[in-house]
């Protein structure tokens, strides 16, 4: 775990202070009292764009971090077909890649899948590659939660139809050549845009 987002801000951990980024605020990671305090203020705060929480003990760091929050796992991915296009989805007014939570018993692999297909119509073919995960954070009344989602990139079987989940708020389902993918970047979330940017590199080498 590396960056993680909440809504369009972000906390970055890491093992040394990094300064590649202009970040709003830094925090040296000692105990975990004063870590869960630095989180308060920033899931409160606004006004903290964002947050570089570091330790030479990143696995301790991530592992407190973690601690704070209930974790749910999701997976996801992509669908390319024969034309290089990628399949996208319109959720709530922004293109978004289509994912959801695991089921009992489901690995998440099967997960991307079954999710691409409700969500889509389309059906996916052979898995092409695995993706970076990615992790967000969101509260559901008192609780928040890391949500970690797993995401592939999947050859078109051919079958399927387009067809949106509407109980999903997913009102549209379009491909996108990598040469209109700038669209799809200028209306989404930025840990959308990380997952393109990956698929991309896996793809073409963009």
């Amino acid at each position: 775990m590396h960056k993680v987002y909440f809504d369009k801000r972000f906390i970055v951990l890491s093992s040394h202070r990094d300064r590649m980024q202009k970040y709003c605020l830094f925090h040296k990671y000692n105990d975990i009292d004063e870590l869960y305090a630095k989180i308060t203020e920033f899931i409160e705060d606004n006004k903290i764009s964002s947050l570089n929480i570091y330790s030479d003990k990143i696995n301790s760091l991530r592992d407190a971090f973690r601690a704070y929050f209930e974790t749910r796992i999701a997976a996801g991915g992509l669908i390319v077909n024969s034309r290089e296009e990628l399949l996208f989805i319109k959720r709530g007014g922004k293109w978004d890649i289509p994912k959801g939570h695991l089921s009992a018993n489901e690995s998440v692999s099967e997960c991307a899948v079954r999710e691409i297909e409700e969500e889509t119509g389309m059906v996916p073919g052979d898995a092409l590659s695995v993706l970076k995960p990615t992790y967000h954070i969101y509260n559901i009344g008192t609780t928040w939660i890391l949500k970690e989602t797993h995401w592939y990139i999947f050859k078109f079987s051919g079958q399927g139809k387009a067809l949106p989940q509407e109980e999903e708020n997913i009102t549209e389902v379009k491909w996108f050549g990598w040469d209109e993918i700038k669209y799809v970047h200028q209306n989404t979330w930025p840990s959308i845009s990380d997952v393109i940017n990956d698929a991309g590199t896996k793809l073409w080498n963009n």
